[in-house]
């Protein structure tokens, strides 16, 4: 082995043997324990036995080593040998980066994953680099989120961790841990599929609800889709309605694919420099309305004077889908009715037929059928009721005349001047002499 002399630092490492001229007790152990022999008689000391050698076990080995010569006195002293340490472990870690990146605002006690080392480090730290506490390290070398708040891509798309590791009878090491952030952006929740019955107006049963990523500043909501132009946004809330100009029909669908689903896109855009902006799609159904049971009121068999202009107006019962229109049937055709209003009325005034069997009476049928198909009929009876009436008309054609005596008289016939009479006429003769 290497020669030492007695006061010079021994690494444990080395091969140890000794020379003296007597050597002595070592700390309470024998001198055969360590196997420290002599070797000649210059006072070198080596090693002998290495693997007897441990720091941890005995940093410091003093040895009592006596001289002797001929014709001399014996003489002894304690030699110290002091023993250093050298590190038996090796660990090692390099400068790398996460593979898996972790999502902002990801919540706490989230796996980021594991520091790869070798040499089995026992004790990891994080001392440096973890703004805002971020991270925790474990003594496995798992990285996992302990403040999640404190991640947030628009601040710092990445963490550069400076991570220790140790280990018994090992050197520390260090190295940097990159850990790289990615963008969560924020969503549209709460928009839902709708379905409303047609001829009626849409209002979103919702407003839109933002998750996600923080927004900056005012959310500005947008609506686009095939079908946009018949629907508002409300800008603030988000809520969706028909047009006031749109009117749903099952019957003649408006969309853009020409059926009764509706198309709709809400957008939502934050005040940032640099936007961000969530969609949210959705559809509007249009079902189709029940049959609705009509009754027409307001309108019943009625006795119409004659002379007059007959006016009556019917009602429909509630359920009717605008617009209604009324049709109706009249033999006589003395009556007409307005489309829209249903207002039924005679075309001149009633003129009561006075001539023997006559049928004063007429029958009407009142027709509404609104914008589903839905129908309903009624039908009257208009009688012509028959009013006393003066009329100034005259005779003419009756003049004075002379017959001989013995003669039959027979006038010429009578001519009816002026108002038409009404009805049959007759005659009758009075005078001093009609007898």
């Amino acid at each position: 082995g290497d020669y030492l002399v007695a006061t010079t630092d021994v690494r444990k490492a080395l091969k140890i043997e000794m020379v003296a001229h007597t050597v002595g007790a070592i700390d309470g152990f024998l001198l055969a324990t360590i196997l420290l022999i002599p070797i000649t008689n210059s006072g070198q000391i080596k090693v002998a036995n290495r693997a007897a050698l441990d720091f941890e076990t005995a940093p410091i080995y003093r040895l009592t080593v006596q001289i002797s010569k001929e014709d001399a006195a014996n003489k002894t002293a304690q030699i110290t040998i002091n023993i250093t340490d050298v590190l038996e472990n090796t660990i090692t870690i390099a400068n790398q980066t996460i593979t898996q990146a972790i999502a902002e605002n990801a919540t706490n006690g989230a796996i980021v994953g594991r520091v790869a080392t070798t040499g089995n480090p026992t004790a990891f730290s994080i001392i440096s680099g973890n703004t805002g506490n971020a991270f925790a390290i474990n003594n496995s070398g798992q990285i996992r989120v302990v403040n999640s708040t404190a991640l947030d891509f628009e601040t710092a798309e990445s963490y550069t961790l400076r991570v220790q590791i140790s280990k018994d009878d090992a050197a520390d090491k260090t190295a940097e841990i990159t850990i790289n952030i990615t963008d969560v952006r924020f969503t549209i929740t709460g928009v839902n599929n709708e379905s409303i019955e047609e001829n009626t107006s849409f209002t979103s049963s919702t407003a839109p609800n933002l998750a996600g990523d923080n927004r900056v500043g005012a959310v500005i909501y947008t609506l686009s889709g095939a079908d946009a132009g018949l629907f508002t946004i409300n800008a603030a809330s988000g809520i969706v309605t028909s047009a006031s100009t749109t009117v749903f029909d099952y019957e003649a669908p408006a969309s853009a694919a020409n059926s009764n689903v509706y198309n709709l896109t809400i957008t939502a855009t934050d005040s940032a420099s640099t936007a961000q902006t969530a969609n949210a799609s959705f559809t509007v159904t249009i079902t189709n309305a029940p049959a609705v049971a009509l009754t027409i009121s307001g309108i019943a068999d009625t006795n119409a004077p004659e002379n007059t202009i007959f006016s009556a107006t019917p009602v429909l019962s509630a359920g009717a889908i605008d617009p209604v229109v009324w049709t109706l049937t009249d033999e006589s055709t003395l009556f007409t009715i307005n489309e829209n209003s249903g207002v039924i009325t005679s075309k001149v005034a009633l003129d009561f037929d006075e001539a023997s069997g006559a049928d004063n009476s007429n029958q009407l049928t009142i027709t509404a059928t609104d914008s589903e198909g839905n129908t309903i009929s009624s039908t009257i009876t208009i009688t012509i009721a028959d009013v006393d009436e003066a009329r100034a008309f005259g005779i003419t054609g009756i003049a004075n005349s002379a017959i001989y005596e013995n003669e039959v008289f027979t006038s010429a016939t009578p001519t009816l001047t002026g108002a038409t009479p009404i009805g049959t006429i007759i005659y009758s003769l009075t005078g001093a002499d009609a007898g």
